[in-house]
């Protein structure tokens, strides 16, 4: 087993399988999201063409347009992603002699690639493998009620050294702490922003402006989400050696995925998970704790801790959050 960087990979091998994100599965949201956005438009348009609307209505009009296109805005950037060399979640060699998983998401493909998140396995460092299907069960913050939630994942037992579990569970706690990245772009119109609040001198704010544009100039091509981190774990580990991998909008899915390492692994029966949230309660400490998080701007972290302890979706947690803030 061992731990390596995304740029010290070998290239893609001919007759390598790759197991990824599906991108018609994150296209159909995306285009679904689209079309509605530009409906909205569209009705606002045709509504602006027969006659004249209140200012409330205008202001209803566009506050709605403009939710919906970030919706839409944020849907294409998760398919534009799902389309790059960066989206794969497993390299498998021919032959079964070396596999490599990415423990990084691909919707944080903008991290740096000197980061060890790739773990390289031989044949012989897995034992079996197994298809887990987990229903948990969560409040339902809308309605007071409870839903159900349905994962699915692949489970990888791992026969390695203690030392190198231990390696590898600190490489994956350290990648979901990982702060974003922030360009010299943005640190630097950090820097102009300070400049002219302090009111410094001309040549100052002159100099500030040349080095962004220098850095401008030598910025890479590509998707730049600087101080953006996407809360996507793909990759943990449970117990003490199994390897769980999601598998929510894989390709190929989780019963074509199982046959295909049936060549080279064992395979376990398929497991099935019961895990209800409905019972616990919030405590002091946690709330103290994800209130610590917000008060020091790390609302994300705090949406996440939610997520992880009670198994709330997004915007259950950010409502959870948003309750907590409330004097």
């Amino acid at each position: 087993m061992k731990l390596r960087r995304t740029a010290d990979l070998p290239p893609l091998q001919r007759g390598e399988t790759v197991f990824r994100t599906s991108t018609i599965l994150t296209l159909i949201p995306a285009f679904v999201a689209t079309v509605i956005f530009l409906a909205c438009v569209g009705v606002y348009t045709y509504v602006l063409t027969e006659g004249p609307l209140t200012w409330y209505g205008h202001l209803l009009f566009l506050w709605f347009i403009f939710w919906v296109g970030l919706f839409a805005w944020i849907l294409n950037s998760t398919w534009n992603a799902s389309r790059r060399p960066s989206n794969w979640l497993i390299r498998f060699a021919p032959g079964g002699g070396r596999m490599f998983v990415k423990f990084r998401s691909y919707l944080n493909d903008h991290f740096p690639e000197e980061d060890r998140v790739v773990l390289e396995l031989s044949g012989g460092e897995v034992s079996w493998i197994r298809k887990v299907r987990e229903r948990q069960r969560v409040r339902n913050l809308g309605d007071n009620g409870f839903a159900n939630q349905y994962f699915t994942y692949l489970d990888f037992n791992l026969a390695c050294r203690e030392d190198e579990l231990d390696e590898l569970r600190s490489a994956i706690e350290t990648e979901r702490t990982r702060k974003p990245p922030v360009s010299d772009v943005s640190q630097l119109n950090h820097e102009l922003f300070e400049a002219r609040k302090a009111k410094a001198p001309a040549s100052e704010i002159e100099r500030l402006k040349q080095a962004i544009r220098r850095a401008k100039a030598q910025a890479k091509p590509g998707p730049r989400k600087s101080g953006v981190r996407f809360t996507d774990y793909p990759v943990r580990l449970t117990g003490e050696n199994v390897l769980r991998l999601s598998w929510k909008g894989m390709t190929p899915r989780a019963n074509a995925a199982i046959e295909f390492f049936r060549r080279c692994f064992p395979v376990e029966a398929e497991s099935k998970l019961e895990t209800d949230h409905t019972t616990a309660q919030p405590g002091k400490d946690l709330e103290d704790q994800i209130l610590d998080l917000v008060e020091k701007g790390n609302e994300m972290e705090a949406i996440a801790l939610v997520r992880g302890v009670y198994g709330y979706s997004l915007v259950q947690a950010k409502q959870f959050v948003e309750e907590l803030r409330r004097p």
